[in-house]
């Protein structure tokens, strides 16, 4: 039987970040000033940063312990982020 690699998600900073994304608009025909006024949504996500790079954030919600496996990745614009703030992670206990 194969031995499964032991997972380590302690290595990767636990944050949330508080950024904008950018929103669609339901499709039809609209006035131009309703246009002009349409938001972004303001969007706050909390996960292990995996990957950070001059430009942007990959974050993860879900790791598998037992292998390399992840789930919830989000990836993130740099200059879309407000605030970048670091959490406390769970000891890893193993």
């Amino acid at each position: 039987m194969a031995k499964k690699n032991k997972f380590h998600h302690g290595k990767f900073p636990l944050v949330c970040i508080e950024w904008e994304d950018a929103q669609d608009h339901e499709t039809g025909w609209h006035a131009l000033k309703k246009a002009q006024k349409h938001l972004t949504a303001p969007i706050i996500s909390v996960g292990w940063i995996v990957e950070e790079t001059e430009k942007k954030y990959v974050l993860t919600g879900d790791f598998v312990l037992e292998d390399l496996e992840t789930s919830r990745i989000c990836s993130i614009p740099k200059d879309w982020c407000q605030k970048v703030i670091k959490l406390e992670a769970p000891k890893d206990d193993s």
